[in-house]
């Protein structure tokens, strides 16, 4: 260690204690697990600012390396107002952790941003107060002087993470005269790549634009986007508030994005601004990001006061579609007075040129002078498409609204506390809304979050608010209290089981029971509910045709035979949703090379599966998949690991077949992002992922160490393009990812198929496959390290000093983590590293893990 000034920097080192125990947290004993040892790693240094001055806070800043923490957790209760101007962050990526209480003020005097990052990966800022910057640069444009300014608070060449924090009274403006004009965006922040808030505020912030009439006397709008929030990249809001902010020009009071808008139980209130989307504007951006089209998606939230000439609380301006579920959008304006054949009004919602989905919402009690007072949707370019989706509350709308919608006042109280991290307008009593819903499959809770279940009653509420009174918590760690719970939830209910920390329920009446479509059952934050099925009977049964959630749950030793054949551990008729959850040790028995077997010794699904954030490890199948199958619907792993699964047949870890009966090729998909797949075995073939009929997906993963017997396995991935002597044609991507180290009984280690396969994407390690990789993939030895504990939820595949990776991937997802989460940046040096893993500083690896135990 070494000190300066006030200023420490530590390296955190984590002792052999702490190391085995993550060990037995994150990967459960199973055949071998000694060999793939945990190791202790390093990522960045933490500068420790102890003094509450400016001088000490630049001094850290300008002393941080690329991936370093800046420590300011013990400044409670300070203002640091600069003096100097803003401070500049030349690295990648950087943290600044604010204390507990957020009671630590960055104040740019309204004379100076507040931070300025040139770097090009992440910069996250926790707990911090920010308020009162400014950045304006005057530019000179012949007959004009701009006066051009991005991110009066914040601005970003990357990313930024806001995260339990404020950003307010902050500006691009600049008090202009006679032939000068403001060309302002972003008031508060401005990112040229993704922008993340969570948990936070953001208010009272002003972007500065001007109307400008041309020598033809057509007005132009320069600048004035994004009062709050400008975002190049995608921009994601979740349990933050915002509110109070202005655009004085282009629009976006609230936000303004040219990527991917997603906000879920969020509150969008009381932002204005001139032109478009008094709350929120979406606008596809110059250059592309990912998909051709960018979308808005709006999740339990309310949208509300806001103000504009068009598109009072949200506006999609050039063709991106829109998707709103549970949510209220309600007191809008849009203020327009004349109509002119696309600038159409919706005082809730204007959308032009493509699809507007409302699912579970009210958009009501909204005003706007042309069209539809709550909704416009139209199309400049060609026909209008119809509103689409179901069980809403829908005043006025031009078009119509769907067929089922209820066309009455919703009767909304005012927007106030009523629970949770947002305000939210309540139902009055005899509301139309109440119990006439149907919520978006898979959200469990109201906006207002855990402890406001989605469902109370005979059914779910329309709007972003549910009424009545939430059950109360299990806290009886018992068989028959937790058994009853489970059996007795209503569609849509949620079993909260969070009190039931070091819990352990070891069942001796066969496996917990719902019948409902969808329920969710949560754990304890720690993680420490185990349900033990003591290989006597699978876990959990959901025969509905729903979605069933399970999260930070640790679910283990499920057993299934006599006949039952498909989910050890979890058996659906629907969907599975797993997350922060483990499910280990479980098996499908009876005869060996079963093909009655089904598979998902883990966990199988009739439809979908959903992994994030956790890990299948452990399991076995006696026939085919014995970490997790989805049998006809897609399977989406994101954060996760799945590791040392065995099946006598196809598919150790991974089974897709998308197929039961009648087959689409393509119909569904396997997806796999920012995960690992390691260690898992086949008899046959797909040791690590086994798909037929779907399509597969893989960005910023790591398949590797997996094993297949059949010649034509794959180890790593098969693909049975041939069914029936059919040649099938599924699409296949591998983008910034290794499949290597794997083995099987013929040439195709990593990627077997039965005919030669094209896979499309770029920047991959794939040492051997049936058919043409992307013409820039790597053949060599990735230098993976042992699986083990990296830190994060979940283990990884470290990569070794020197390895091939490094550096020499991309972002395709554009994740702002590597798999183990947020405190590891996606992209460290000069490039994303290629894999689920992203070196920030060498990995020590103690001897006594490599070595073994014996």
């Amino acid at each position: 260690m070494r000190a300066t000034g006030s200023v420490h920097r530590s390296v955190p080192m984590r002792p052999l204690a702490a190391a085995l125990a993550a060990l037995f947290a994150a990967v459960p004993l199973a055949r071998d697990a000694h060999a793939h040892a945990p190791v202790a790693a390093r990522i960045g240094s933490t500068l420790s600012v102890t003094t509450c001055s400016e001088s000490a806070l630049r001094d850290a800043v300008d002393g941080a390396s690329n991936g370093d923490t800046i420590d300011l957790t013990t400044l409670s209760s300070c203002t640091i107002t600069l003096a100097a101007g803003e401070i500049a962050i030349a690295v990648d990526n950087l943290t600044v952790q604010g204390p507990a209480d957020i009671s630590l003020t960055l104040s740019g005097n309204h004379a100076s941003r507040v931070f300025h990052h040139t770097g090009h990966g992440l910069l996250t800022l926790d707990h911090l107060a920010i308020t009162a910057g400014n950045d304006t640069m005057p530019r000179d444009e012949g007959k004009y002087t701009v006066y051009y300014g991005t991110g009066g608070a914040v601005h970003s060449d990357g990313d930024v993470t806001l995260s339990s924090s404020s950003l307010t009274n902050s500006s691009v403006c600049y008090p202009v005269g006679n032939n000068q004009y403001n060309e302002g965006y972003g008031g508060g922040m401005f990112a040229e790549g993704n922008v993340s808030v969570i948990r936070s505020t953001v208010s009272g912030n002003t972007a500065c634009g001007s109307i400008v009439p041309s020598v033809l006397g057509i007005v132009s709008y320069h600048g004035g986007a994004g009062g709050g929030i400008f975002a190049g990249g995608h921009l994601y809001v979740s349990y933050s508030t915002i509110s109070g902010n202005q655009a004085y020009a282009r629009g976006g009071g609230g936000v303004y994005g040219e990527g991917n808008i997603t906000l879920v139980h969020s509150a969008i209130t009381g932002n204005g601004a001139v032109q478009k989307g008094g709350g929120v504007a979406i606008r596809q951006g110059d250059e592309p990001i990912g998909d051709t089209l960018v979308r808005l998606t709006v999740r339990a939230s309310t949208i509300s006061g806001n103000t504009a000439m068009d598109g009072g609380g949200l506006a999609s301006l050039y063709g991106s579609p829109v998707d709103v579920s549970d949510s209220t959008i309600a007191f809008n304006t849009a203020s327009r007075e004349t109509f002119d054949g696309w600038r159409a009004g919706g005082g809730g919602v204007c959308v032009n040129g493509y699809s507007l989905r409302l699912t579970n919402s009210i958009v009501a009690n909204n005003t706007a002078h042309n069209n539809g007072q709550d909704i416009t949707l139209f199309n400049i370019a060609g026909p209008t498409p119809p509103i689409a989706g179901d069980h809403n509350v829908v005043m006025s709308s031009s078009p119509a609204a769907p067929p089922d919608t209820i066309a009455a006042d919703p009767g909304l109280l005012p927007l106030a506390d009523h629970g949770g991290q947002t305000q939210t307008h309540a139902l009055a009593p005899g509301s139309v809304a109440v119990d006439a819903g149907r919520p978006y499959p898979g959200l469990f809770f109201d906006q207002r979050g855990s402890g406001f279940p989605r469902t109370i009653g005979a059914a779910a509420d329309i709007g972003a608010f549910e009424s009545g009174t939430p059950p109360s918590p299990v806290t009886d760690c018992s068989e028959a209290v937790v058994r009853a719970a489970i059996a007795n939830a209503s569609d849509g209910g949620v079993v909260d089981l969070s009190p039931l920390s070091h819990c352990t329920i070891t069942l001796a009446d066969g496996a917990f029971t719902s019948n409902v479509d969808n329920i969710a059952i949560i754990g304890p934050a720690d993680r420490t509910l185990i349900f033990d099925g003591d290989h006597r009977d699978r876990v959990i049964l959901h025969s509905g045709g729903g979605i069933l959630t399970l999260d930070h749950l640790d679910i283990t030793r499920g057993y299934v035979d006599d006949g039952k054949y498909a989910g050890g551990a979890v058996f659906s008729s629907g969907s599975i949703v797993l997350a922060s959850s483990k499910v280990t040790r479980s098996m499908i028995g009876g005869p060996a090379d079963n093909a009655l077997a089904i598979g998902g010794g883990g966990l199988y699904a009739l439809r979908n599966v959903t992994l994030d954030e956790s890990v299948v490890s452990g399991n076995s199948s006696h026939g085919r998949a014995a970490g997790i199958c989805a049998l006809v619907g897609d399977v989406t792993i994101r954060n996760s690991t799945l590791s040392d699964n065995h099946s006598d047949l196809e598919g150790g870890g991974v089974f897709a077949p998308g197929c039961f009966g009648v087959c689409t090729v393509g119909e569904f998909t396997t997806t796999i992002e920012n995960s690992t797949i390691s260690g898992n075995s086949a008899g046959t073939n797909g040791g690590g992922v086994h798909v037929t009929y779907g399509n597969l997906v893989v960005r910023n993963s790591t398949i590797a160490a997996n094993a297949a017997l059949d010649t034509v396995a794959g180890g790593g991935i098969f693909v049975r393009n041939v069914v029936n002597g059919v040649q099938l044609a599924p699409a296949i991507t591998i983008a910034s990812s290794i499949v290597a180290t794997n083995t099987s009984a013929g040439p195709a280690a990593d990627i077997g198929s039965l005919t030669s396969l094209v896979i499309q994407g770029d920047h991959d390690i794939i040492t051997a496959m049936n058919g043409t990789p992307p013409s820039d993939t790597l053949t060599g030895d990735p230098g993976l390290l042992p699986l083990g504990d990296y830190g994060g939820p979940t283990p990884t595949h470290a990569l070794a000093t020197g390895s091939l990776a490094i550096d020499r991937g991309s972002n395709p997802g554009h994740f702002a983590s590597d798999q183990r989460g947020a405190d590891y940046p996606r992209v460290f040096g000069a490039d994303a590293d290629i894999g689920a893993f992203e070196l920030s500083q060498p990995v020590v690896v103690d001897r006594i893990f490599t070595d073994g135990f014996d």
